[in-house]
Formats: structure tokens, sequence, C-alpha cells
């Protein structure tokens, strides 16, 4: 696989800072920064490091409007938090999980006076910034029980005023998906809640490179097992049980 060295990721830290710069939060500049100083502290040779942005103190974007499926605007804010870490292709030892959160003010979307307490409001209210209403990990495995690369809805490690509703103790289902670095989440939101940004971004030569670089690195044991399966249909092994085998 791809090597993603310091050099690598400390440049997507920049250009995420730099060419984001229009959709992201105030506080988005100094978790960016915390991140490349874990990138430096990492102990390892130049292809091992790894940072976290705790959902404390998130990557977080700017309030974006989205239309509904009968016209109406909402607003919305999204957050990025998690552990990431150097690819490992599948060495499991090394998990890594990014978590992405959508919050709303809104009370049409978040409150259902037939299922929520008459309470939820005041506590939404108390906190000031919403409630959690969609919640999801882009996840590298750190156990052989579950897809080595998966999307998780829900998830644990929650902050009491998400208020989300999915159940913590369900660790299931997990959908196996492509390995996610941070820029390719990103571009994730970007294109979901900043369309119009988002076709600017995305033309943008430093954003395309760095987003190249991380994808190469991240993806490529994955594009290269689907691959080999294409070259090896067997009636005996699915799509699932090919890519969450390890030999």
């Amino acid at each position: 696989m791809t090597a993603y060295t310091r050099k690598l990721i400390s440049a997507e830290l920049e250009v995420i800072k730099g060419r984001l710069a229009g959709v992201l939060d105030s506080s988005a500049s100094a978790v960016l920064d915390s991140c490349a100083r874990q990138v430096d502290e990492s102990k390892g040779g130049k292809d091992t490091w790894g940072f976290k942005i705790g959902l404390d103190r998130p990557l977080l974007f700017r309030q974006t409007s989205i239309k509904s499926n009968k016209d109406a605007k909402f607003e919305m804010t999204v957050d990025v938090a998690g552990i990431v870490r150097a690819p490992s292709g599948y060495d499991r030892a090394k998990g890594q999980s990014i978590v992405v959160r959508v919050w709303t003010a809104d009370k049409d979307i978040y409150y259902d006076e037939q299922l929520d307490s008459l309470e939820l409001s005041d506590r939404v209210a108390l906190f000031g910034r919403g409630r959690v209403i969609h919640r999801f990990h882009f996840d590298i495995a750190s156990g052989k029980s579950e897809p080595p690369w998966h999307l998780h809805f829900g998830g644990g490690a929650r902050e009491p005023h998400e208020l989300f509703r999915f159940p913590e103790q369900l660790g299931l289902p997990r959908f196996l998906h492509h390995p996610m670095g941070l820029i390719q989440t990103c571009e994730f939101v970007l294109y979901h809640f900043f369309p119009s940004e988002y076709s600017d971004i995305a033309r943008d030569p430093s954003w395309q490179h760095c987003l190249h670089q991380s994808e190469k690195a991240y993806m490529a044991t994955y594009v290269a097992r689907v691959a080999l399966l294409s070259k090896q249909w067997s009636d005996k092994v699915s799509y699932h049980q090919h890519c969450c085998s390890t030999a």
C-alpha cells in the first residue's frame, strides 16, 4: 500500500484549514493546529502518526441550510471527531474511528411529541446547540468480529447533551464500506451539506492532490481486494466474506 507520511498528512491538514475556511467554524483552525502538533509528536517512523479530535472540541462546520423533501429549509450544523491514524492495511491493532454528527436546533426536526418527553426541549435549550439527529462512524476495525472497514450508525462514547435517540448499547449493524481518512470525510460533509461550495472546492488543484494522495493510501488494500474478487468469482465466497477475510 502507498505510504502516507507525516509530511503528507501535515499538508492535508493545512489544505483543509485553508481551502475549507469558508465552510468551517472559527474554532476549526485551532483544532487542526492541535492535530498537526499531535502528528509531529507521534512516536515511531515517518509513516507512523496519529491524532485525536475530541467530541468536546470537534472539527465544527458552520451552520448550513438543508432543503427538505417538501421544499422547506432547515438549519443544521455538522461536526467531525474521532481518532485518525496512518493507514495500516489489515493491521487491526491500529483501529480508527471518525465520527460525524449532524445537529439541529429546529424543533420541527428534533422533537416528536408522541415519542419525546416534555423536558427534552428544556434540555436542548439549556445546552443551546440543538440535538444530534444523525450520528455515524467511518471505522477501521480493531477487532476480528467486525468488517475491517465499515460504516457504523449510532455508536458509543457520546456526549450526554447529544440527546441522540439511537440506543448506545446496540453495536450492529456495521456496513462494509471503503476506508476513509479525514479529508475524505470532509469531502463527504461538503458534498451533502455544502453542495454549492463543494463544486468550487472540488476543482481546486491543491485539494485534488491531497484528496488523491489520501485515497491512494487509505483505499489501496480495499481496492486491491475488490479487484481480486472480480478475477475470482466463486459460488463459495461472497463479496462480504471476501472483503472481511484477512487471509
